[in-house]
């Protein structure tokens, strides 16, 4: 097996702040994945079942929207020490307390990973 650095086959990123006001959430739109919407996930929530944002209050916070098979997880405080890792299905805004990483191979889902 050939070891490698993280940062040669992903790319490795954080979310961004939430949007403030409840008002800012929709009915419709892209979900929105809090560090608190992990457990929800594993336990098989759907994606469009979290907060909503639509395309104006993305560009509003300057969130950025990250791809289906992006690889989530909590990188600080007590959630980062239980095993909340979860693969997005679909694109999603995700909050500045989850690290993101977004593996470098084209047309990966993250079907693989476990």
């Amino acid at each position: 097996m050939k070891l490698v650095f993280l940062k040669e086959i992903a790319t490795v990123s954080a979310g961004q702040g939430a949007p403030k006001n409840s008002s800012d959430f929709s009915e419709e739109g892209i979900p929105f994945v809090r560090a608190g919407s992990l457990d929800k996930l594993l336990e098989g929530a759907k994606e469009n079942s979290l907060e909503l944002v639509t395309e104006a209050t993305a560009k509003k916070y300057k969130l950025k929207l990250y791809p289906a098979g992006s690889v989530l997880f909590a990188k600080s405080g007590m959630s980062a020490t239980k095993d909340r890792v979860y693969c997005l299905k679909n694109p999603a805004y995700v909050v500045n307390h989850l690290a993101v990483i977004i593996l470098n191979r084209p047309g990966f889902t993250g079907d693989s990973i476990s």
